[in-house]
């Protein structure tokens, strides 16, 4: 792809009053010329690019031709057609393209109201010669330097990407690494006079519940159960009883009471009544 001649291809078609499927045959044609105007898609190619029937791309080809934009040249390989050789007019092109940037700048230049006029000159100056330019195709591109591929293919296609922007972190700025947040081990919070085994089953219990302890509740039942005689009998009570809060006060005489809570089948739980249930009765 030419980048010089598609430029030129939109400047100057703009104000000429090539558009639509012409516009669209040279800005393709452009997209696969050399620097001297020489390219060779196949009409088939350019129909599929820009949705236009192959009759339409001939038709616009040849009117393209009569208005002095290109030169095409049938060509054959061996028995069979090979696609176009199309030599834009590149001479044209330019002349337009540059007499239009002239324009444009000296608009630009009256438009800013510049204080040193004088000072300021266009890069472009505009030529008095208004005899028509005379194009002929470059023989070198035909015979030396230009040899289409045998068998009569596109040929390949450059696409130009833009650059793709990567950030940059600056050095000198660290980031501190986040700090990961520690769980709560209740094993390791339990109280002094709890043996392992019954600790292990408030645990258990708890979670069942879907009452997970909490360092704030293992310190508070810690306090609690400092004051106890026997805490492993106060937390055995509350998992037969199904009590999610541990309740020393209520660790007194024990009934029979089946316990319905799951996983504790091999514990030897039983239920406290509370102290204000004695012999079966309100006192």
């Amino acid at each position: 792809m030419s980048n010089k001649i598609q430029g030129y291809v939109w400047d100057a078609c703009a104000v000429s009053g090539v558009k639509g499927t012409k516009l669209m045959i040279m800005v393709r044609l452009a997209d696969y010329s050399s620097d001297e105007g020489v390219s060779y898609p196949s009409v088939e190619t350019i129909s599929r690019q820009i949705g236009a029937g192959v009759s339409t791309i001939r038709s616009a080809c040849n009117e393209l031709e009569q208005d002095g934009w290109l030169v095409k040249k049938m060509r054959r390989n061996g028995n069979r057609n090979a696609s176009n050789l199309y030599f834009l007019n590149v001479d044209k092109l330019e002349k337009i393209a540059l007499e239009e940037n002239a324009k444009l700048r000296k608009l630009r230049e009256k438009a800013s109201k510049s204080h040193h006029p004088d000072s300021e000159r266009s890069d472009f100056d505009r030529t008095e010669n208004n005899e028509k330019v005379r194009f002929d195709p470059p023989v070198s591109g035909v015979q030396d330097g230009f040899h289409p591929p045998e068998s009569g293919g596109d040929p390949s296609v450059n696409s130009k990407h833009d650059p793709s922007v990567n950030s940059k972190e600056d050095p000198s700025v660290q980031v501190e690494p986040k700090k990961s947040k520690k769980l709560f081990d209740a094993k390791l919070a339990k109280p002094e006079n709890v043996s392992d085994e019954v600790w292990s089953d408030w645990i258990t219990f708890r979670k069942e519940i879907k009452k997970p302890l909490t360092e704030t509740m293992c310190k508070q039942q810690a306090k609690k159960l400092a004051k106890c005689s026997d805490a492993d009998a106060v937390i055995c009570n509350s998992i037969a009883n199904g009590w999610q809060g541990i309740f020393p006060d209520k660790v007194i005489a024990k009934v029979n009471k089946p316990n319905s809570h799951t996983g504790f089948g091999d514990k030897h739980y039983e239920s406290q009544d509370p102290h204000w249930f004695v012999g079966g009765k309100n006192a």
